[in-house]
């Protein structure tokens, strides 16, 4: 059984949804207009369209909460963004330094683009939430939820690192090299997936932590008598300890023990 959400916060996340979509469509357009590589920027967003269609194809049936759609909003922002310079060739480095007066690779001594790295860990942060939610809609335990999420967000990245690979192969060339976006390092692939994996795993690191602290048994709490101090783990024993403390004060041969 699924508890029916509030209507008052069943509104709210809609209202919130909508305005987060037609956020997401203006940027979208916009930089649809010029983007650096438009082969690349086909590719990059097919994905972006199947995620956003499922997600409008399933509102009728189901509704995440304000916050799993302001996540998800975050995420595809930056992946548009992505999109539009390719992964590999976002100015970051440009953007900070109009900022600080000096370029992020300079302070850190990164000698690529680690724009991708960002988004794999974000994938994983930010889109952990939500795939709980998902779970838990579709009859899964709520026990279960966080650690099947981070599993779930694992296969994904991994799938989707088979996809790039498949896409290189098909289109070869610059298109396949702007796609892959491995920037000559060899263990690119293992790296993302690490990434997604870790900031999955820290998101749901905080609702895992919750549900040990739930299940663990009441402490136990003292109750002091005259004839020492009784420890008792719920409030039936304590109520027991007590009864047996008041007979002995009274003076019957009650066998006192804890």
């Amino acid at each position: 059984m699924h508890t029916p959400p509030c209507p008052q916060h069943e509104g709210a996340s809609t209202a919130l949804a909508a305005s987060l979509c037609a956020a997401l469509l203006v940027q979208w357009g916009l930089l649809a207009l010029a983007p650096v590589d438009r082969q690349t920027w086909v590719l990059e967003n097919v994905l972006l369209v199947i995620f956003v269609g499922a997600l409008v194809a399933t509102w009728p049936r189901f509704r995440f909460s304000a916050g799993a759609y302001l996540l998800m909003y975050i995420f595809l922002a930056l992946h548009v963004i992505g999109g539009h310079y390719t992964y590999s060739l976002v100015p970051y480095d440009r953007w900070f330094e109009a900022v600080t007066g000096s370029t992020l690779s300079a302070l850190t001594g990164w000698s690529r683009n680690h724009y991708d790295r960002l988004l794999h860990l974000l994938f994983g942060l930010l889109l952990a939430l939500p795939a709980a939610q998902m779970l838990r809609h579709a009859g899964v335990p709520e026990r279960l939820c966080p650690r099947l999420a981070v599993l779930l967000l694992m296969a994904c990245s991994s799938l989707y690192e088979l996809i790039e690979w498949a896409a290189a192969l098909v289109f070869g060339g610059d298109l396949g090299v702007h796609y892959l976006g491995t920037q000559g390092d060899v263990w690119d692939g293992q790296r993302d997936m690490a990434l997604a994996a870790l900031g999955a795993v820290l998101a749901m690191l905080w609702p895992m932590v919750r549900q040990r602290r739930a299940a663990r048994p009441p402490a136990r709490r003292p109750v002091r008598t005259r004839r020492g101090v009784f420890e008792s783990s719920s409030s039936a024993l304590d109520t027991g300890v007590r009864q047996r403390a008041a007979a002995c004060r009274r003076g019957r041969r009650v066998e006192c023990r804890t």
